[in-house]
């Protein structure tokens, strides 16, 4: 196997959440509370429609359907368990029965003075988030290596998918590659994936999360005078570096004491030399704002260690004490991926502190709620290319959160579908700026790929999944 070059990364793609609401159940093979995607809601549409939105450029009706998909998973209300929270997550979808090694995660790294003899691509020598050594999973929580709490959730068909064809196995992985199989079976067009984000916010006082307004990473076609790219897209570009931030107030008595704006600051690093980050005026916005989750008494004492451990280091990190209960986790990023497209519909969604601004708020449909909902932007990607930007450049949907973490060429001004195309086994399993004999995210090359590519030469394609290659390649020797 080869050794990681560089800096080593855990992929956000691979962090999954075992969803409080029934997840033990799920990891035996049931869930009693499951509840599918409701009817209605635009779904599901015949690929052939698709296909001819795609075809004739109708990208309005694309966002719509993106956006009627968004209401569908949504749920009741701001902290009612959420439609895809009663899925099955990653854990129990990948669950082999054993006990499975999980061996400690490298912590992200930040664009900060540790940075500076690094170059653009690497930051070997920056600090470790804190002390804390959590392993890379828990029960309930997967450990992403920084502040985000990520989670991977699956529809049953899609849950079904992956058992019955022993995609959770590695030895079954290791037998179509040996075999020199050129991909796995399809997913079933029912499918449906979700990933998506948590950041912790502390119950008792304000809580800082970081924010990029006006956020748009490349030429709007309607409107250039809007922001094009990063300075250096190949830097980089994670929220670490975002110098505009909220303060979250988890009570009206909290936001009234605060006042509009308050001086917050987040990212308390392991590091004596290293300055945590302040935002000075930062508006005071009410976690009602955001889709949250409160960790109650109960849940929290009987977590498993290891959870316990990721929810404390990302606490840590972002107000310098460990999590307690009553805490909050709010959402502020999550991928919605369905099979009706035999490339995948892919929508992604952000927290917004301005949610009328730009092409991303455009296109929300009526039957969407006023209040908690309107805060997140979208953007879409079903063609690698499609719509052209205003530079002429391929189409770009990245979301802030997740997308602009890594610093590989291009990556803040690519697509959902220039990623997730290059889905295969075996995976790197970490993040380089080599391209290697193993599949991986560079997607310095962007525009049209196809199955045949070179880029799958030796490697069994898994149908846009990251998450097959990924749960069932063997972490790399770190």
């Amino acid at each position: 196997m080869r050794k990681a070059v560089g800096r080593v990364v855990v992929l956000a793609v691979v962090s999954a959440v075992m969803a409080s609401f029934g997840g033990a159940a799920a990891a035996q093979g049931s869930n009693d509370s499951y509840r599918p995607f409701p009817k209605g809601f635009d779904y599901p549409i015949d690929q052939k429609t698709i296909h001819q939105w795609v075809d004739a450029g109708d990208w309005k009706r694309i966002r719509e359907h993106g956006w009627n998909l968004y209401v569908g998973m949504r749920g009741t209300g701001p902290t009612s368990p959420q439609v895809w929270e009663t899925w099955f997550s990653l854990p129990a979808t990948f669950a082999t029965g054993a006990i499975e090694p999980s061996p400690p995660v490298p912590h992200r790294t930040l664009h900060n003075k540790h940075a500076a003899a690094a170059g653009s691509h690497g930051i070997p020598d920056a600090p470790k988030y804190n002390s804390h050594n959590c392993t890379f999973k828990g029960l309930e929580f997967l450990n992403n290596g920084d502040i985000m709490i990520a989670g991977i959730y699956y529809n049953e068909e899609a849950y079904k998918y992956v058992r019955d064809n022993g995609y959770y196995k590695l030895e079954t992985m290791r037998a179509l590659w040996a075999a020199g199989k050129p991909s796995v079976e399809p997913f079933p067009k029912e499918s449906i994936s979700i990933k998506h984000m948590y950041w912790p916010v502390r119950h008792d006082g304000l809580t800082a999360l970081p924010v990029s307004p006006h956020y748009n990473p490349a030429p709007d076609p309607a409107d250039k005078r809007l922001p094009v790219i990063p300075k250096d897209p190949t830097a980089y570009n994670g929220y670490e570096t975002w110098r505009t931030g909220v303060a979250i107030a988890p009570s009206a008595d909290i936001r009234k004491a605060a006042g509009p704006t308050a001086e917050v600051t987040y990212l308390y690093i392991d590091d004596p030399d290293y300055k945590p980050v302040t935002f000075a005026k930062a508006p005071v916005v009410p976690i009602e704002s955001f889709y949250y989750r409160q960790i109650g008494e109960a849940e929290w004492k009987g977590m498993d260690p290891v959870d316990r451990c990721i929810l404390n280091n990302a606490a840590m990190w972002t107000y310098k004490r460990e999590f307690r209960a009553k805490d909050y986790l709010v959402s502020v990023a999550m991928h919605i991926t369905t099979k009706e497209f035999p490339n995948w519909t892919m929508q992604s969604f952000w927290w917004t502190p301005e949610p009328n601004f730009g092409r991303y708020a455009k296109d929300r449909p009526k039957t969407l709620p006023k209040g908690v909902w309107q805060n997140y932007a979208m953007c879409t990607a079903y063609d690698m290319v499609e719509p052209k930007e205003g530079d002429g450049t391929p189409a770009v949907c990245a979301n802030p959160y997740i997308e602009l973490v890594i610093p590989e060429t291009y990556r803040s001004v690519s697509n959902c579908q220039n990623c997730h195309i290059r889905g295969a086994f075996p995976s790197a399993g970490v993040l380089t700026d080599v391209v290697t004999q193993d599949a991986h995210y560079n997607s310095e090359r962007r525009g049209e790929i196809g199955f045949g590519d070179r880029i799958f030469n030796g490697l069994v394609a898994t149908d846009f999944s990251w998450s097959i290659p990924l749960a069932t390649t063997p972490h790399p020797a770190k």
